[in-house]
């Protein structure tokens, strides 16, 4: 439990100490001036990261054994200690070098958290309503044969159902499960016997390599005088808005569904209000109020018309399985 609490606060740590210069006019003029290119600055504190993270598993792992050699009612094989090195040294990188990205993308702390949310949470959380789009899908099953026919079946008024059960076919009930391998922090989701998942050590891998190489030549490139404001560019600054209004819209577009022209001022206002309060946060002022507003609103509608297509596609869909003598 320990080591999983510290998945995010350790490499946090780590990344702020290596890079949280860049956030400071003054950190940045003093590192900078020095003659030192900012490859090698970039190279030698990523390296000085794995290897503390290297170090700190090292001694994790080496105290499990030790736990083991010094109880007797304690069995601990080598096997458990190579996977709980392996995946959690994997994974401790895997978040530090997404945070390195994050950090690298951002003017100051509060973004760089934002745009770190979002590299790690974006693609499960769009696996997830997939999910529920998928598991909100109408299946029936085709009997044919009195044997699978029900001893007692309703459809309570429902013309849907009333047609199906003119053909012989019956609403399936079906437990659907997700099966996404999760990468790091989500990884307790995929099993609930263990944390490991080959699948998912593989993504990390891949991903720390690729978010290392984007690290780099982001760093090299970066405007160093892009600091204590979310982004230089606006463009940037309203599409990463644009992404963290995504989830936002889904719980909108529930208070739409539920409640009609009620639910569409709650959700205009609560637009309005979540559009000013991420400036605030993200900027420290109330950035363009005019301009923002609209844009988030445009936003707003657009992700409630997708999910809305989702959603009632998904409802609208009909499965037809074969019955089974």
């Amino acid at each position: 439990f320990l080591t999983y609490a510290g998945m995010i606060f350790i490499p946090l740590a780590l990344s702020l100490t290596f890079f949280g210069f860049v956030f400071k006019k003054k950190s940045v003029d003093f590192i900078m001036s020095k003659p030192i290119s900012r490859k090698s600055i970039f190279i030698t504190n990523t390296l000085g990261g794995i290897l503390i993270i290297l170090l700190f598993m090292l001694i994790n792992t080496a105290i499990f054994g030790l736990f083991g050699l010094l109880f007797s009612n304690l069995t601990i094989p080598f096997a458990l200690l190579v996977d709980y090195f392996l995946f959690w040294f994997i994974s401790y990188v895997f978040i530090f070098t997404a945070v390195n990205l994050a950090i690298v993308l951002s003017g100051n702390l509060i973004t760089s958290l934002v745009v770190l949310l979002l590299i790690l949470l974006m693609v499960p959380y769009l696996n997830t309503v997939n999910f529920i789009a998928d598991a909100n899908e109408n299946d029936y099953i085709l009997c044919e044969s009195e044997d699978c026919q029900p001893e007692s079946y309703y459809c309570y008024g429902d013309s849907t159902c009333e047609e199906h059960l003119k053909n012989n076919e019956y609403v399936f009930y079906s437990e659907k499960q997700m099966d996404y391998h999760f990468i790091a922090p989500l990884s307790a989701l995929n099993s609930k016997d263990t944390f490991y998942d080959t699948t998912s050590l593989f993504k990390m891998i891949g991903l720390s390599i690729i978010y290392a190489g984007l690290g780099y030549i982001i760093f090299k490139r970066r405007k160093m005088e892009n600091n204590e404001m979310s982004f230089k560019s606006n463009l940037t600054h309203y599409l990463v808005k644009a992404l963290t209004l995504f989830p936002v819209c889904l719980i909108t577009y529930v208070i739409l569904d539920e409640a009609g022209m009620l639910g569409w001022i709650i959700s205009v206002v609560g637009i309005i209000i979540y559009s000013i309060v991420y400036d605030l946060i993200t900027r420290k002022e109330i950035y363009r109020p005019i301009k923002s507003t609209i844009i988030s609103l445009a936003i707003f509608l657009i992700f409630t018309g997708v999910y809305h297509l989702d959603f009632k596609e998904m409802e609208n869909r009909v499965t037809v399985l074969k019955g089974v003598d």
